[in-house]
């Protein structure tokens, strides 16, 4: 039956499945920190898009009904017969064995990369007061939740970790008014030369506290990433829905992305209006 509603889809009538598998291996294969722009208008579909690529990387996706129909109630209840399900759903939609898919994930010295995905709407926190902070929250409770994760860690490590992202969000709290030039406010007389100086002074010393600051956050996220996908895993966050949000919102988040969260684990990919949020 057509469904007629405003929710993304996995069905493909526009060849999307082979774009979706192009631009992941583009992703996998990149050097980050990167940066990927889905762009659009709004209805034409990049959350749809989003969510295949999504799907390509290993995020997970519903059966389609053809498929799941088929299936008795023991069926349902086998996790071994629902994975291949899905291997074999992933291969017919990105005409791709999972085995080749694998291969992509290897980092440059042929060694399994661990890759961990995370979806973030910041149009449904754009009324906290940080939205890097809402993707902090996102991020940390994902990890540290992460079947990968839990299934390989020891109860030591899993609290590190926990402790660690906690860490981070609290940091990530705390300089998130560091970021741009310090603000002056104007004076009704000109300016003399030793204001001037005084002025030039105050700003080095703000400039330099914001980088600092900056280097060392970016130095406990990178961490952070580390304690759970490994040295050399990938960390890919999905931000969708990026030009609904108003101005000041996209521009902070897109600001601490650029200044914060700019990591060599780091992948983003940003589905948005380019020309509407400009």
């Amino acid at each position: 039956m057509t469904r007629h509603n405003d929710e993304p889809v996995y069905e493909d009538f526009l060849d999307h499945h082979a774009h979706a598998r192009r631009v992941g291996h583009h992703v996998l294969n990149c050097q980050p920190p990167y940066v990927v722009g889905i762009c659009g208008s709004w209805g034409a579909g990049k959350t749809s898009f989003l969510r295949k690529l999504w799907a390509y990387l290993g995020g997970g996706f519903p059966l389609p009904d053809e498929v799941t129909r088929t299936l008795t109630e023991k069926e349902k209840k086998s996790e071994k017969k629902i994975e291949e399900l899905i291997e074999s759903t992933l291969k017919s939609w990105f005409n791709e064995p999972r085995f080749d898919f694998k291969q992509q994930c290897k980092d440059r010295n042929g060694n399994d990369r661990q890759l961990e995905l995370v979806w973030f709407n910041p149009w449904q926190h754009q009324f906290e007061s940080s939205p890097m902070v809402a993707l902090l929250h996102e991020i940390r409770d994902h990890l540290t939740t992460s079947s990968k994760f839990l299934n390989s860690a020891s109860k030591v490590t899993k609290i590190g970790a926990r402790a660690l992202f906690d860490t981070v969000v609290k940091f990530g709290s705390e300089i998130g008014g560091l970021a741009g030039a310090p603000k002056y406010k104007a004076e009704a007389q000109l300016p003399t030369a030793s204001s001037i100086i005084e002025m030039k002074r105050g700003y080095d010393e703000a400039d330099f506290s914001a980088r600092s600051a900056s280097q060392r956050f970016r130095d406990y996220f990178e961490s952070a990433i580390e304690s759970v996908a490994g040295k050399d895993g990938l960390l890919v966050i999905f931000i969708d829905d990026l030009d609904r949000c108003e101005g000041d919102v996209a521009y902070r988040l897109l600001e601490a992305l650029k200044l914060h969260l700019n990591t060599k684990n780091c992948i983003y990919v940003l589905g948005l209006d380019q020309q509407h949020l400009e």
